[in-house]
């Protein structure tokens, strides 16, 4: 209540429109996180009154902290990471995936997966591959990818078709 208060006493001192988040307990006692968007408002013959939008920012903010947990556990997973867009284009990779390949991220965002293309599978296993992964929407196994050094190497591989609310693909 004394947040709420002055922020409306500062509104009405200086006139301008200014925002304020709060944090509230409910009666049953759960926390909600809330904007505060308040404005003076002056027209001709009419008291100056106060126009005020409160607009609760708890599951925002939920969502918010969970994005950037996933981000964390991503960046500091011990396992390559690499995220594709539905066009399969490097989106983006975390630190293992530039220690085991040699490539750093500014060289792998904007290409393919085929920048690690090592010419030992042919063009049929990845057929297959894209095809169990189209169906089911995962696919598993060993490849050989070659590392920016020239270097092959074989790696154990999961990838995983992220979808949308209409189950269209958006990304690996």
């Amino acid at each position: 209540r004394p947040l709420f208060l002055n922020h409306l006493r500062q509104v009405f001192l200086s006139g301008d429109r200014q925002g304020i988040d709060l944090r509230i307990k409910t009666p049953s006692g759960v926390l909600r996180d809330l904007h505060l968007e308040s404005r003076v408002m002056d027209k001709p013959h009419q008291p100056r009154y106060c126009h005020s939008v409160l607009s609760d920012q708890s599951d925002h903010r939920k969502a918010e902290e969970a994005s950037c947990l996933m981000a964390r556990v991503i960046e500091s997973a011990a396992e390559g990471v690499m995220i594709t867009d539905a066009h399969r284009i490097i989106r983006s990779v975390n630190p293992a995936f530039e220690k085991s390949t040699g490539y750093s991220a500014r060289e792998a965002i904007g290409r393919t997966p085929s920048l690690l293309h090592s010419g030992r599978h042919d063009e049929t296993f990845y057929n297959e591959m894209w095809a169990t992964l189209d169906t089911l929407g995962k696919w598993q196994g060993e490849v050989w990818n070659r590392h920016k050094s020239g270097d092959i190497y074989p790696e154990w591989l999961s990838i995983s078709a992220v979808r949308d609310r209409q189950h269209k693909v958006t990304h690996y």
